[in-house]
């Protein structure tokens, strides 16, 4: 993959600036969605004429959990979760969006529970799960890996 076919961006997002990432791969027109604290996410994958592949998460909490639904809404992706913070998802005590926000956050969608050493890949770039648990029972961080670049994603 050529440096020209490789999106990456960070978009500090919500109201405790949450960063949010995207991962495109040009060439496919698709992307990874890392921690939608808001649906706003969804403007810059337009300007790219990206859609979304996937939501990849490091944990479960509210601020990082936030645009989910919209995203699954609009365009039927799967979340990708450490089967530790799968109930944060659904729990908006656990995720602690009953305490910060005006609507809880629940999320339906479909779960696909990831694992230290799993891979979930778009076109040419793969991302690598690291468990790193400790702020959540289930939270993670993900190494990608593309022919153009490589780099470490953590929860912050």
């Amino acid at each position: 993959m050529s440096e020209q076919q490789l999106v990456l961006m960070r978009m500090p997002l919500g109201p405790l600036g949450t960063n949010c990432y995207v991962i495109g791969d040009k060439a496919i027109g698709e992307a990874f969605i890392i921690d939608p604290a808001t649906a706003e996410v969804l403007d810059a994958l337009k300007k790219h004429d990206l859609k979304p592949k996937a939501i990849v998460l490091t944990h479960g909490h509210g601020d990082h959990i936030g645009g989910i639904q919209e995203i699954v809404n609009t365009y039927h992706v799967p979340v990708y979760i450490h089967k530790g913070d799968v109930p944060y998802l659904s729990d908006p005590e656990l995720n602690l969006s009953a305490y910060s926000n005006p609507t809880p956050i629940k999320v339906k969608a479909e779960i696909i529970e990831v694992k230290q050493g799993d891979h979930i890949t778009c076109g040419d770039i793969d991302l690598e799960v690291l468990e790193t648990p400790g702020h959540t029972p289930g939270c993670t961080i993900a190494s990608l890996t593309a022919s153009s670049a490589s780099a470490l994603f953590c929860r912050i």
